[in-house]
């Protein structure tokens, strides 16, 4: 069954995040986003890169044929920065044009380094074995992508990501070695690699993005690197591993991938998470680092549920987007690390109390963005809100900010449509945004705040409905 995506306007609200995981597989909305590696900052040619930027400066695009031995490519020249500063011109592949089957992509081209290949170089194309020589740092997106006969391909020492869709449905492809210094493996890098048996993870991996090995159905044993900081969602479904996995929890090394529900039967999974609210409370193995995103994802609202109460151990440095999505929680732990690294953790979920560590000073974008709940207190410790973090709170009608926060990160307040009273303490001293005359979709809202506050002066001159209170105990009362 086809996973749902989050509401339009949810979408819309959400569409500059990267760590959140609001839309569909590809680039997802969690987080990663491919980066250009070393200190390359370049100037643009007739048919810029992705890492080209525009300038005044000389550059040309190789208009000519290429000299021999170079004309299975279509290349462009840039300007590079090296190590030193100073610039250099480099080659960029934009399309292999040639028939052989064993290809090599060259360390020079016009006696001039090729640093990178381009997006949709070798698209579509037959080649069933390429060689890319150790220069070049980048292969862009859907680079290899659809090339059914692929079935060796040698990367680059270089190569710090692994780019969006690069290699997505070469069905050909049996193994892979991703070379150390690779953080990233964008959304969608190898989806659909039907033979893809084997691929050596490097212990540099930091972040897994959404969809990226999904549909790999001979995928059957995946060992992952102890450190990763990021995991997005329905990474390897559809693969052998987790296709053969039982019901239930389904670890990979120190990751909580899922709980694993038949979202196909005719009940869409809802017994078994039926089964799960009953247990009263969901622990997770000594040691686990990440849950992934839409960990818990079933097919079907849950608040008629038991409430379930969710211990995550200290362990855990990362909660990924809608990972209780639905679900119907009595209490939810938030440490330092997770509120700090997370986003949308829970997007789409009931949930009666969060419980925040003492240590929580920061609450990253989207953290707690979609959450249904009823009454809403941010702790005392925390300085900042991030962007969008209480964004379409739609069962939220009280926000407390208790004394302590500092500042307060665009487009909260936004879209909460039953949301009528909000604490905002004298020690907030920043509100970004430009909410002249109401908190968008937020029809309801009054701001509570000390008089002579900061929040006072912004509401003023916003035209924003607010009303002054001596202090928390008296907005209490």
């Amino acid at each position: 069954m086809k996973r749902p995506i989050a509401p339009a306007r949810a979408v819309l609200l959400c569409a500059v995040i990267t760590a959140s995981v609001l839309g569909g597989c590809g680039n997802s909305g969690e987080s990663n986003t491919s980066s250009v590696p070393d200190s390359a900052s370049t100037v643009s040619s007739g048919t810029a890169s992705e890492e080209s930027v525009p300038s005044t400066e000389s550059s040309k695009e190789s208009e000519a044929p290429a000299p021999a031995g170079n004309s299975d490519f279509r290349y462009s020249t840039v300007q590079r920065y090296d190590e030193n500063n100073n610039l250099f011109d480099a080659i960029v592949i934009d399309k292999y044009v040639g028939s052989g089957k064993d290809v090599t992509v060259p360390e020079k081209i016009e006696d001039k380094p090729v640093v990178s290949v381009g997006a949709s170089a070798f698209e579509g194309t037959a080649v069933e074995t390429v060689e890319i020589n150790d220069n070049i740092s980048r292969i862009e997106y859907s680079c290899f992508k659809n090339c059914s006969a692929l079935k060796s391909v040698k990367l680059p020492s270089k190569l710090t990501t692994i780019d969006f869709n690069v290699f997505e449905n070469c069905t050909a492809l049996e193994s892979i070695e991703i070379p150390e210094g690779v953080t990233i493996i964008s959304g969608e890098s190898f989806k659909g690699c039907s033979s893809l048996k084997e691929v050596k993870f490097p212990n540099s991996l930091a972040s897994l993005d959404s969809c990226s090995f999904m549909d790999c159905t001979s995928l059957s044993e995946i060992t992952l690197p102890s450190e990763m900081t990021y995991c997005g969602y329905d990474v390897f479904n559809n693969t052998a591993f987790y296709n053969n996995a039982p019901e239930g929890d389904v670890y990979i090394g120190n990751v909580y991938y899922a709980y694993k529900v038949d979202t196909d039967a005719m009940d869409g999974g809802h017994d078994k998470i039926k089964e799960l609210s009953a247990t009263k409370k969901k622990t997770f193995k000594e040691g686990t680092r990440l849950i992934a995103g839409l960990a818990f994802y079933n097919s079907g609202s849950n608040k008629d549920l038991e409430p379930l109460d969710i211990e995550i151990p200290d362990s855990v440095v990362f909660v990924g987007g809608n990972a209780f999505y639905w679900l119907n929680l009595g209490s939810i732990n938030i440490s330092a690390e997770v509120a700090k690294n997370s986003a949308s953790m829970c997007f789409g979920t009931y949930v009666k109390e969060l419980r925040f560590a003492s240590d929580v000073t920061e609450l990253h974008d989207y953290l707690l963005s979609n959450i249904n709940i009823e009454t809403l207190e941010i702790p005392a410790s925390v300085r900042k809100i991030g962007s969008d973090t209480l964004s379409l709170l739609t069962d939220t009608k009280t926000i407390i900010i208790h004394e302590g926060t500092e500042y307060l990160g665009e487009r909260n307040f936004t879209f909460c449509e039953n949301l009528e009273k909000v604490y905002v303490p004298a020690s907030v001293k920043e509100v970004d945004g430009d909410y002249e005359g109401e908190f968008y979709e937020s029809p309801k809202i009054v701001i509570y705040t000390p008089a002579g506050s900061y929040m006072e002066s912004f509401c003023k001159e916003h035209n924003i409905t607010y009303k002054t209170v001596k202090d928390e105990s008296e907005f209490l009362a």
